[in-house]
C-alpha cells in the first residue's frame, strides 16, 4: 500500500483512536477518485493491528461490498445502508412480502373495479403508485398534493389519487397487518 496522503493519515488515525470509545463513526465524503476506498483499507488495517475484533463499514455499493470484503477479510463486515435496513425490517415482517407494489396490488386493495371513478382504473392505481412513491422519495413530512405526478392535470383526479396514496402509505407501513408488499421505498426512509 502507498503512503497515505495527509488526509487519509488523518482518518486513519481518527478510526484508530474511536477504538477505545463503546461506539464510534467516522464518516469520509470526497468525490470519485479521491481515495476514499484507499483511506478506509488503511484504517480497518491500522485498527485490525490496534486489536480491533469487529468493525462494520458501510458502502454505497454492492460492487464495492465485494472488493472491501476481499480486501478486509474477517476484521470488518461490510454492508449498504439498505441491506441493514432490509435486515431490521425481516424482522419485523414475517408475513409480508418484499417488493414492488403494481397497479393489480393497488386495484384489490381498494376493490376500484367498484367504484365510479373520474378516470380509467389502472391509470388512477398508477397516480396512487406514484404519489406515494414521490412522497417516500422526498424529504417531506407529510403526503400532499405536491406528491401527484406533473402529468395529472386534473385537480379533482389529483386530490382523490392524493387521498388514496395517504390510505396506501399508512396501509404500507412496516407496522401495518396486511398483505400487501413491503416496498423498498417505503421502509428505507423510516
Amino acid at each position: 500500500m502507498h503512503t497515505p496522503t495527509d488526509e487519509q493519515a488523518a482518518f486513519q488515525l481518527a478510526s484508530v483512536s474511536l477504538l477505545g470509545a463503546p461506539r464510534g463513526i467516522i464518516k469520509s465524503t470526497a468525490g470519485a477518485g479521491c481515495g476514499k476506498t484507499t483511506a478506509l483499507k488503511g484504517a480497518v488495517s491500522d485498527c485490525s493491528r490496534a486489536g480491533a475484533s469487529r468493525l462494520l463499514v458501510l458502502a454505497y455499493s454492492k460492487p464495492l461490498i465485494t472488493e472491501m470484503q476481499a480486501a478486509f477479510g474477517s476484521c470488518a463486515i461490510v454492508r449498504t445502508f439498505n441491506s441493514i435496513a432490509l435486515e431490521s425490517v425481516r424482522a419485523h415482517t414475517d408475513v409480508r412480502s418484499i417488493g414492488q407494489i403494481y397497479p393489480s396490488h393497488v386495484v384489490q386493495a381498494f376493490d376500484l373495479n367498484k367504484k365510479r371513478l373520474p378516470i380509467d382504473i389502472q391509470s388512477f392505481a398508477k397516480i396512487i403508485i406514484g404519489v406515494v412513491g414521490k412522497y417516500c422519495s422526498s424529504a417531506d413530512r407529510t403526503l400532499t398534493t405536491a406528491h401527484v405526478p406533473s402529468w395529472v392535470r386534473d385537480p379533482v383526479v389529483a386530490e382523490l389519487g392524493m387521498q388514496y396514496a395517504t390510505v396506501l402509505f399508512n396501509a404500507l407501513r412496516v407496522t401495518s397487518r396486511t398483505t400487501l408488499p413491503l416496498p423498498h421505498d417505503v421502509y428505507l426512509p423510516y
